[in-house]
């Protein structure tokens, strides 16, 4: 939509400084005309491009907006490129600044002329709009017609007749195959790609398909967006889901909290088979905020999701589901108009004049990519299941793209990072998961504006180049297990540490095994809000609780010790309220006594701790912990959760406790207790005493058990256990199979359909 980028736009030039904006030499006046005539022109655009489709004129006005916003920011781009060769200080930067300032005399004199032939542009979209009649929907209308405008706009694209669309057959039968086959435990489908690329048409088709329609008993679609509410979005599930069997909504949910909403949410879903769909995820936060509604009954229920976000799409499909990466869909005749190209294996694909966003897939060494093309208007450029990359090829290509500010290159066959790349001053985003680069270049410090830099997934590189400290500008920076010495240790004022990037919000994982001062150095990053942590030693531990103290906008914590190593993390006076995840590795001498203060804690894991306190007690009370799991993290002989605790808890799991002999649950605790794993307690004889008295209780599974709590679950054993967890629908163990394959057994699954199902089935 034209909205999007005229806003976008807006947001740099009112935010360009004033300073900056005098040295636009001659043409100052003009930048804030063409400001101020946006201004009014955005109020007018939601009208406009919901017009735009049944409209020619209107349409016509739209893309002329939209190539202006398109235009002005590519001279703001410019500009800014210019401002840093002005850099330098002292005589020597005197110097360079004279030759620089006599060298891009002309350039800017060509600035100066495309902003006057902007300007000039924008006074006749602003007479053409009063000829076409256009209404300005302002922002301070109603909310309800707001979003209502927004949804009209996005159902637009799933109006697409199929005969419409370019490859969109083989993509659909995957997702489909994903949606109907599989296990029977929840399973998240998360589709993903850059904005306008066809992820909301495609998953409509899915969602409407009749193969879709018959597998599952209820349906639901739910359009996110960024500026979602969560009470809004719950009552929108409910309502739907009451529509879809003719009843009304029952009465109150105007007025129900939002835990109120998500109970009636999984109330209703409890014990059926259901499809949601969650279009347009922007966040985390956002899956986050919605997931504990949707239960897992283990009756192959699946969740779609739509976003930008290659890190939202797997996030949200951890631990069971798919992650579908979408080449770019839509009609030729629309791609064309959204300045949008992909060229796939065995097409000579020509592209548009100014093609602003270009996704490459298949093997290059088939493709036709026009050697002498222009790429100096491409904005992002994706790279999907590339095989080959010629050194002749790269140089040619990447030399072109001066305005690029996403390159998504993952998976791709790289061993070095391509030098053309350094160069490109625009770049956002850079994304080199799963490659074989061995080492960074110095010269990525030259990527000042970088904000992404994701190297997960990768085992080749282990140290980073201390020029990639000098990019101010990253907020997520991404890799795994790279050592925080020597290179980023401050030792002297020439040094330079990750400790510098005071704008990093994701940062994992960084290994603190040998890097001196490095645990106290971290507090510099107030504005983290994932953070791992590996190689953690006894003596950093008071410095890393002085750190962590500092950030107050932390929601996910690993901390991972090295092996033997003892955890002294109790010194921790002011912790992050706002955690949501946390996962702590490592032996602790004593539980630290500020975790059951973590009030917003849903997700806790406790690893190799050797714990001789049963730890249950003092986590017991955490109101919002839904998910629990202990994994060689207790070295007693006996849990006991008492009454009263652990309410909202809907997932226990216990691995490897080799000295537990007994479990009980009192009555009144774990009333939302869902599913109970059990693997290598191998002390264990017996079922949790109080099972039987677990109502909600759906999944009981268990692995690597003694002999004795395997005969106990016989059904045809007297005196035995199998009474208690009777009432449970899916129990099942996990054996491994002579072909190193994992067999489940089912000893009574309820079908979700009605019936009992019993056998073997390899996963």
């Amino acid at each position: 939509m034209a909205e999007s980028a005229v806003t976008f736009l807006l947001q740099r030039l009112t935010t360009l400084p004033e300073q900056e904006l005098k040295r636009l030499t001659g043409v100052n006046q003009e930048v804030e005309f063409i400001t101020k005539e946006l201004q009014m022109i955005q109020g007018f655009l939601r009208d406009a491009d919901a017009r735009e489709e049944s409209e020619k004129a209107v349409k016509a006005w739209v893309d002329q907006v939209r190539e202006i916003a398109y235009d002005m920011e590519e001279i703001l781009d410019e500009f800014t490129f210019l401002q840093q060769q002005f850099q330098w200080h002292g005589f020597v930067g005197s110097l360079y600044k004279t030759i620089y300032f006599v060298k891009h005399l002309k350039l800017r004199h060509n600035l100066a002329t495309k902003i006057q032939a902007i300007k000039a542009s924008v006074v006749e979209v602003s007479a053409r709009r009063q000829r076409y009649g256009l209404n300005c929907l302002k922002q301070s209308s109603s909310s309800n017609s707001s979003r209502d405008s927004l949804h009209g706009l996005r159902q637009n694209a799933l109006l697409l007749e199929e005969a419409e669309l370019v490859g969109i057959n083989e993509p659909r039968k995957k997702l489909i195959r994903w949606l109907v086959e599989g296990e029977s435990r929840i399973e998240i489908v998360s589709v993903w790609s850059m904005g306008g690329s066809g992820k909301t048409t495609l998953v409509r088709k899915v969602y409407d398909h009749p193969r879709v329609k018959e597998y599952f008993k209820h349906h639901a679609w739910i359009n996110v967006s960024e500026s979602f509410k969560i009470n809004e979005l719950l009552k929108d599930l409910i309502k739907q889901l009451y529509d879809e069997i003719r009843q009304s909504v029952p009465q109150g949910v105007d007025t129900m909290d939002q835990v109120g909403l998500k109970m009636m949410v999984r109330e209703f879903l409890q014990q059926k088979r259901y499809v949601v769909v969650l279009d347009d995820i922007w966040s985390i936060d956002a899956w986050e905020a919605i997931k504990y509604a949707l239960p897992n009954s283990n009756c192959s229920s699946r969740i779609m999701i739509t976003t930008r976000s290659s890190d939202i799409a797997s996030s949200c499909k951890e631990p069971y589901g798919h992650v579908y990466n979408l080449e770019p869909l839509d009609d030729i005749k629309k791609s064309k108009e959204q300045n949008f190209g992909a060229i796939a294996v065995a097409q000579n694909t020509q592209l548009h004049e100014k093609v602003k966003h270009l996704s490459i897939h298949n093997s290059v060494g088939n493709v036709y990519v026009p050697q002498n093309k222009s790429f100096c208007h491409l904005r992002s450029l994706f790279m999907f299941g590339v095989d080959t990359l010629p050194k002749l090829y790269m140089r040619a290509f990447f030399s072109s793209f001066r305005m690029l500010r996403v390159l998504d290159l993952s998976d791709a066959p790289l061993e070095s990072l391509p030098n053309e790349i350094v160069n490109l001053f625009h770049l956002r985003y850079l994304s080199l998961r799963r490659t074989k680069i061995k080492e960074l270049p110095n010269s990525i410090g030259k990527l000042r504006n970088l904000e992404t830099l994701d190297l997960g997934y990768k085992n080749f590189l282990c140290e980073l180049p201390n020029e990639i400290f000098k990019l101010k500008q990253l907020r997520y920076l991404k890799f795994e297990n790279i050592k925080a010495s020597p290179i980023s240790i401050n030792e002297s004022r020439d040094q330079v540490g990750i400790w510098s990037l005071v704008n990093l919000q994701v940062l994992r994982d960084i290994n603190l095994s040998q890097g001196r001062g490095a645990a106290r150095e971290l507090g510099r990053l107030t504005q983290l809000r994932r953070l791992g942590i590996r190689g953690l030693r006894r003596e950093d531990g008071v410095d890393l609780c002085r750190s962590i103290e500092k950030m107050s906008n932390l929601r996910f914590l690993d901390v991972q010790s090295n092996r033997k190593e003892v955890l002294d993390i109790q010194s921790l006076s002011s912790p992050p309220m706002l955690l949501q995840k946390f996962y702590l590795a490592g032996n602790l001498e004593k539980f630290p006594n500020w975790i059951p203060s973590l009030n917003n804690l849903e997700r806790i894991i406790l690893a190799c701790c050797k714990l001789r306190d049963d730890p249950l007690e003092v986590l017991q009370t955490l109101s919002n912990l839904v998910w629990l799991r202990l994994y060689d993290a207790y070295d007693g002989e006996e849990l006991c959760l008492k009454e009263g605790g652990f309410q909202r808890l809907e997932t226990l799991e216990f691995f490897r406790l080799e000295r537990l002999r007994l479990v009980r649950l009192e009555k009144g605790s774990l009333p939302r207790l869902q599913n109970i794993y059990m693997d290598g307690c191998k002390m264990l004889e017996k079922v949790p005493l109080g099972t039987e008295c677990l109502s909600n209780l759906k999944v009981f599974s268990y692995r690597e058990m003694s002999n004795e709590f395997v005969m106990s679950l016989n059904p045809n054993e007297q005196g035995g256990d199998y009474w208690k967890i009777a009432h449970i629908p899916t129990i099942f163990s996990l054996n491994i199979g002579n072909d190193g394959r994992t067999i489940t057994t089912y000893l009574n699954q309820k079908d979700c359909v009605g019936g009992i199902g019993r056998g073997r089935f390899k996963l």
